[in-house]
């Protein structure tokens, strides 16, 4: 079953494709009982990548490090990400976040969201700058 997202055009005449989708489907590290297939040997490099002395000492002296995996929609990045996230989660203990973030992110509401995730928080976003977010998000990331 192909569930359909309600979109509306971000101006009068735009095709929805290419508009703003009005109930954007969330994303979530939690996979259901059915594995996915065919993506075993991706999820091992990236396990081994996050799991590897260089990486852990290099994220240690430089503070947070992100793992971008990009590709069209539709191909498994997600269900990629959630395999990793699921298979190093004891790993990294508390320090591990899970932000979805869409093709044409606002950069104020991504770095709220990352806010948000680091602080275990379900605050709304004030009228706090960028600027003052990143450096509430500076100083959280480095306690």
């Amino acid at each position: 079953m192909v569930d359909r997202l309600k979109t509306t055009p971000k101006g009068g005449g735009k095709d929805p494709v290419h508009g703003e989708h009005v109930n954007r489907k969330e994303a979530t590290h939690h996979i259901g009982v059915q594995l996915p297939t065919g993506r075993e040997n991706d999820k091992k490099v990236l396990v081994e990548m996050l799991s590897s002395n260089d990486f852990c000492s290099k994220t240690e002296k430089d503070g947070a490090s992100i793992i971008s995996i990009v590709g069209k929609g539709g191909i498994g990045k997600t269900t990629l990400a959630n395999m990793v996230f699921n298979e190093i989660e004891q790993q990294f203990g508390e320090r591990k976040w899970w932000v979805c973030v869409f093709e044409r992110p606002n950069h104020k509401d991504l770095v709220w969201q990352i806010l948000r995730e680091v602080c275990k928080s379900s605050g709304e976003n004030t009228d706090c700058s960028l600027t003052d977010l990143c450096k509430q998000l500076l100083n959280e990331l480095s306690k």
